[in-house]
């Protein structure tokens, strides 16, 4: 998968994997993109960097952590749920 920013990059899909290796690469820009992070299961400690974020469908595992950081907005849709033991971290940074 390659990531590429630009002034017309609007919004992209992505998954826990995904994530996990733009964080290898050391991409933590959180104000660059738009994601929808839609029908995801968090089954590993995940972080999520946007501008802004959409999350729907999304379940967090026990035992796993899902942190979010979002400069713009943040919009939880029917369907999230954090399981008993599980955690949820939600940060508003400044771009």
């Amino acid at each position: 998968m390659k990531f590429s920013a630009s002034t017309g990059f609007r919004c992209i899909v992505i998954n826990p994997r995904e994530i996990a290796i733009v964080l290898d690469m050391g991409w933590k820009a959180p104000c660059i993109t738009n994601i929808n992070f839609i029908g995801q299961t968090v089954t590993t400690n995940t972080t999520v960097n946007s501008r802004n974020l959409l999350m729907q469908n999304v379940t967090v595992r026990q035992g796993n952590k899902l942190t979010v950081n979002a400069c713009g907005t943040i919009t939880i849709n029917p369907g999230f749920t954090v399981e008993t033991g599980a955690g949820l971290e939600i940060n508003m940074v400044r771009p």
